[in-house]
């Protein structure tokens, strides 16, 4: 009976496809920063495949490192709750040092989740933040906006705002506290003497108050249809950013996103002086002048506080939450 014969070669089993080599491993390196390129600790990083997971945490620079890594494809996931997750393919192919640099997060958690949210709902979530925003964790900071895009208010979240500010507990102290330093300095003796005429002088700093904060931060605002609130520029040149807090006194954003004459705030000004005029004891200057006086006064004040407000302000106020504007945005 006939052999039936087979060559060599092949017998030989066809050559099983090769793992990647166990003795391959690698270390992978980097560091995780915010869109302002501030280093973010306590970040979760994650290297995985189906076959592999491994988790660690940034440190405190925002640094992080997996040391021994088998050679192969990788899926590496950078995640923290305030912002929505990273994701990387990292390919180990070789003994060392991965380094793979910065990884950044771009877009915050709550500015990712709203994006189905009504107009309305994103401007009371800016509201609720506005009033979180305070000096030194004490002072009320509710009038500026660190968010260059934040949509409009409606009528009732400007009044809500300026409203917020007149009756918070602080604001309502800062009268009593201004009156008592007026009186102490021999200022103000035409409210008469003793505890009656300091509190006249109260009554009238808080109708300051509530009639300048309700004139240029609601009332005026609604029926020229402007947004009340000083929006923090927080880039450019020193001497770019001071002109443009100046000018914010005169120049503001209308709810339409544009920028125009500040009505609200111009004739607020002047108005809140001619209406002191009723309250204030008479000292023989009354009438245009007195209006014209206190007016330019309140603009220049304004000014002023706009500037402290753009160089100073944002360091002591923990709350403040920023989205600076884009070189577009600017211009």
């Amino acid at each position: 009976m006939a052999t039936l014969c087979t060559p060599a070669h092949a017998q030989q089993a066809a050559p099983l496809p090769q793992a990647p080599s166990a003795t391959i491993r690698a270390s992978v390196l980097g560091n995780v920063v915010d869109e302002d390129n501030d280093v973010v600790p306590e970040s979760v990083v994650t290297l995985s495949q189906p076959s592999f997971t491994r988790s660690v945490m940034t440190a405190a620079d925002g640094t992080f490192s997996f040391a021994e890594i088998p050679a192969g494809s990788y899926t590496l996931t950078v995640a923290k709750a305030e912002w929505a997750p990273v994701t990387r393919t990292v390919l180990v192919s070789a003994t060392g040092s991965i380094e793979l640099g910065a990884i950044a997060f771009t877009t915050p958690t709550a500015r990712f989740e709203v994006s189905a949210m009504t107009q309305h709902q994103i401007s009371e979530i800016e509201v609720k933040q506005a009033e979180k925003q305070r000096l030194l964790g004490v002072l009320p900071n509710f009038g500026v906006t660190y968010n260059w895009d934040a949509p409009p208010l409606d009528a009732a979240q400007k009044f809500e705002l300026a409203t917020r500010f007149v009756i918070d507990p602080v604001s309502i102290g800062l009268n009593f506290g201004t009156a008592g330093i007026g009186r102490i300095n021999g200022g103000y003796s035409s409210f008469g003497p003793g505890a009656k005429g300091y509190f006249k002088l109260v009554g009238a700093f808080t109708l300051d108050s509530v009639i300048g904060n309700e004139l240029s931060g609601a009332v005026l605002p609604v029926i020229f249809k402007q947004d009340p609130r000083y929006f923090y520029r927080g880039t450019g040149t020193p001497a770019s950013r001071t002109w443009y807090a100046i000018t914010r006194t005169v120049i503001c954003r209308s709810d339409k996103g544009k920028s125009e004459t500040n009505y609200s705030n111009i004739i607020g000004s002047f108005a809140s002086g001619a209406i002191s005029n009723l309250y204030y004891p008479s000292t023989g200057t009354r009438g245009a002048t007195l209006t014209l006086e206190n007016g330019l006064i309140a603009l220049g004040s304004n000014a002023a506080g706009n500037i402290v407000q753009e160089f100073l302000f944002k360091r002591f106020t923990p709350k403040a939450k920023r989205n600076l504007p884009t070189d577009d945005a600017k211009r």
